[in-house]
């Protein structure tokens, strides 16, 4: 959805190699497909069911000798997560549509809903199919979204989805988005963060530990109690994050003077919540007021998660003073990028021509899997280094001299947003 990053699944994260597909760098537009089989439930609860599925497709698609696929036939399919899955990816010709001059009018993403057992996309599925469309568009596809039954004897893409389609595709409407706004200063909870890390030191550690963003804790814990330690809501409320005796009658005799106990409970709930709600940290933050339930109660009655909680703001005030405490973003310039990656691999090995930038970049390469550790952070954009790019380039789906190597504005911006930097020109 608009602000929120691609959440994309690379074929590298996948364990697959590079497509085999044919090359096909433009297209009329993109036609939209369902599974046309039965599809499991069980995918709402466990992202790690949709990331099998998506394998067993790509499995069963190498295995049909009548086809003879040469990878699985979508460019990406899209999970009830909002997670966008790469398949043939962007530059390749599809062998979804159910011919070839089909194949070569659009692109495909398959989105995992079937026709019965999970047959209605979540908002989250159709805001990744939304991503999977505009990455194609910046990279050849026309304006055209279609069905797969538009030009082709089928069903598909089910009846759920070829409703969406025939409206144009949009985004959801979000009465579920919110908009953070901390009830306190910036100074005020960076002082409480300060205090609580000098005293509890472990903390970013347990964040790690369970896959929550940096500081979530922190912040829960300032709007909870201001990050102390101490007994509240009338007696039942626990620790500094608030346990609630309540819900939890075998509470452990010393948890209320064991911090990192109480920080472990937090944190595996956080990560539980954010599992059960489809990926969404905003409204984990809210379960941890009101329940996966309630949460769930409100999203289906059309209401903000936020509208149930405490004071009607307490996801929209933690995510407030998550922000307080959020790093500012690194920016690179891309001028003084590309001046450094045409000058350092012709002096003298290790040449800095702009070294914070490149730094940055590096260590982004590196977590793409393109670029080795040992120069995740030399500050040089070398031979190397120049290898590494291109490599994302031709991720990213460049050819030719388009993936030389040299940084473009697309494809250091897409590097940005999957790594937390901005670029200027």
């Amino acid at each position: 959805m608009p602000g929120v990053p691609l959440k994309l699944v690379t074929r590298h994260q996948l364990g697959w190699p590079a497509s085999a597909a044919p090359d096909q760098r433009t297209a009329r537009g993109v036609k939209i497909h369902y599974e046309g089989a039965h599809v499991s439930r069980d995918l709402l609860e466990d992202h790690t069911l949709c990331i099998a599925e998506w394998k067993s497709i790509r499995r069963s698609h190498l295995a049909n000798r009548a086809e003879n696929y040469s990878d699985v036939a979508y460019n990406y399919a899209a999970c009830v997560h909002g997670h966008l899955l790469e398949g043939r990816g962007i530059g390749k010709r599809t062998g979804a549509n159910g011919n070839q001059a089909l194949n070569e009018a659009h692109y495909a993403i398959l989105g995992l809903v079937g026709s019965s057992g999970l047959t209605e996309p979540t908002d989250a599925m159709l805001h990744a199919i939304r991503d999977g469309i505009e990455e194609l568009r910046e990279h050849g596809a026309g304006t055209e979204i279609k069905g797969h039954r538009d030009g082709y004897a089928t069903a598909c893409p089910g009846g759920p989805l070829y409703a969406w389609v025939k409206k144009g595709a949009p985004r959801p409407e979000d009465p579920d988005v919110i908009v953070p706004k901390s009830r306190e200063s910036k100074a005020t909870v960076q002082k409480q963060a300060a205090r609580a890390l000098a005293d509890w030191p472990f903390i970013p550690d347990v964040e790690k530990k369970h896959g929550l963003p940096p500081n979530l804790l922190l912040a829960v814990g300032s709007r909870e109690t201001n990050l102390e330690n101490e007994l509240g809501d009338h007696g039942h409320g626990h620790g500094v994050w608030q346990q609630d005796d309540r819900w939890w009658p075998s509470m452990p005799e010393d948890f209320d003077q064991d911090v990192r106990k109480q920080a472990e409970k937090a944190g595996k709930l956080l990560a539980d919540n954010h599992e059960k709600l489809g990926g969404v940290w905003a409204h984990a933050i809210a379960a941890y007021n009101k329940g996966v339930n309630g949460v769930r109660e409100a999203l289906a009655a059309g209401k903000s998660p936020d509208s149930i909680t405490a004071g009607g703001d307490y996801a929209a005030d933690v995510l407030g003073r998550l922000d307080h405490l959020a790093p500012k973003k690194p920016t690179v310039d891309l001028s003084k990028l590309v001046a450094a990656a045409k000058a350092d691999p012709r002096a003298k090995q290790g040449h800095q021509t702009y070294a914070a930038g490149v730094k940055v970049v590096e260590k982004a390469l590196v977590a793409e899997g393109v670029l080795g550790k040992t120069y995740a952070s030399d500050g040089s954009f070398g031979t190397v280094t120049v290898a590494a790019y291109a490599a994302w380039q031709r991720r990213c789906g460049y050819t030719g001299t388009d993936a030389d190597g040299m940084p473009g504005k697309t494809s250091l911006e897409r590097l940005g947003r999957r790594h937390g930097f901005n670029v200027t020109a």
